[in-house]
């Protein structure tokens, strides 16, 4: 009987020794400090990968590593700085005040409410600067739909904020006003706060300038960003007041490319029709910021398509007529320094042509004047669209 007691003691004081160790492992474990807990540990489960695919699914899930984790935190940190450590705020106003600008950011207004502050809120003759910035007829008229939207909308937020300048200037002018029978400590004090309000307004309505001039130029070709510079003041119009005097331009890379290739083809006008097509595809591009370039690529695109008609064959050789080294000479001497303008001038008169195999036809819009006829045997066999 005292055998099996000491036995059962025995095991018990050995059970509580494997829990005390235990207890002190975990212990060890809390206690380990940064360098522990940074240390990689091996997950108990696996996905049935080798080591490097198990390291590739970690760099997919995890980022890459710590570094980059690191890089992306200090970047949220620096963006959350000012929002995380709070306002510094001021003094109290009246609790009237306080209680009818609370409303102001906990409720939204009517449709009818917007409408009749739009109308106690006009904004001054003399402060028309506070007035969105209409986006130029020349650019609006080639942005899709999705990207009107935006601007527009971007637009109503900046009419908003004029409206609110609207306010503090009329604030100001009525203090200065009265300025005999209000103490000029509070004039200078309304006044004052009226100008600091106005700034950060303004500043917002800056931005909103510059950040839609950004969101245009995602839907514009690399030749006409440049109108997206901050060089050019924002006035009426969101480009400026003078478009007409805006210019592309071709970069030079391109400019040097089209000289290049204009110029092989000058010295060797033997081509195949491929290569002729790739030529007149360069001048295509170029057409842009090329006044008048489009015109000197017709005749290059008549022997073109009168080479693909005989042949049937990309591959043909055949050999540039005088007319079109003419034009090749055109490109190599008004590329260097051509230039398009942004605005075009609405045109005089607009003829409407048009061809076919067997005739032709044009119309005058504003006259109403038509005209039309039918080729002759020569002219058919020489005209463009009979390879079409």
């Amino acid at each position: 009987m005292a055998d099996k007691e000491e036995t059962n003691l025995a095991d018990l004081l050995a059970k509580l020794s494997e829990q005390q160790q235990t207890i002190e492992n975990l212990q060890r474990t809390v206690a380990g400090g940064p360098a522990d807990m940074n240390q990689a540990v091996k997950p108990s489960w696996s996905l049935g990968l080798s080591e490097d695919e198990e390291d590739d699914v970690e760099k997919m899930i995890n980022g890459g590593g710590k570094e980059q984790h690191d890089e992306v935190d200090n970047e949220i940190a620096i963006l959350l700085e000012d929002i995380e450590k709070g306002p510094d705020y001021g003094a109290e106003v009246l609790p009237q005040i306080a209680e009818s600008f609370r409303k102001t950011v906990e409720r939204p207004l009517t449709k009818e409410s917007k409408e009749k502050l739009k109308l106690a809120l006009k904004i001054p003759s003399n402060l028309k600067q506070f007035v969105p910035p209409k986006t130029n007829s020349e650019i609006w008229k080639i942005l899709p739909s999705n990207a009107r939207v935006v601007d527009i909308k971007s637009q109503q937020t900046q009419r908003a904020l004029g409206e609110a300048l609207s306010a503090l200037s009329m604030i100001a002018s009525t203090v200065v006003a009265h300025k005999t029978v209000i103490p000029k400590e509070a004039t200078s004090s309304i006044v004052k706060l009226a100008l600091d309000a106005g700034n950060i307004l303004g500043d917002q309505i800056q931005s909103l300038n510059s950040s839609r001039r950004q969101e245009v130029k995602k839907h514009l070709n690399p030749e006409y960003a440049g109108i997206c510079t901050s060089e050019i003041p924002h006035a009426e119009w969101l480009f400026g007041n003078n478009s007409a005097d805006m210019r592309l331009y071709l970069p030079q890379d391109k400019c040097d490319r089209v000289v290049r290739k204009c110029s092989e083809a000058v010295l060797r006008p033997h081509m195949s029709v491929r290569k002729l097509a790739e030529l007149i595809g360069t001048l295509i591009s170029a057409v842009p910021a090329t006044k008048y370039g489009l015109l000197y690529t017709k005749q290059l695109e008549q022997e073109k398509a009168a080479a693909l008609e005989k042949s049937g064959n990309w591959n043909e050789t055949l050999i540039l007529s005088e007319d079109a080294i003419l034009d090749l000479n055109w490109w190599i001497s008004n590329i260097p320094g051509s230039f398009s303008c942004l605005h075009q001038p609405d045109p005089d008169c607009i003829i409407t042509t048009d061809a076919s195999p067997t005739g032709w036809g044009a119309w005058i819009e504003a006259s109403d004047i038509k005209t039309y006829g039918f080729w002759s045997g020569a002219s058919r066999d020489f005209h463009v669209p009979r390879s079409l």
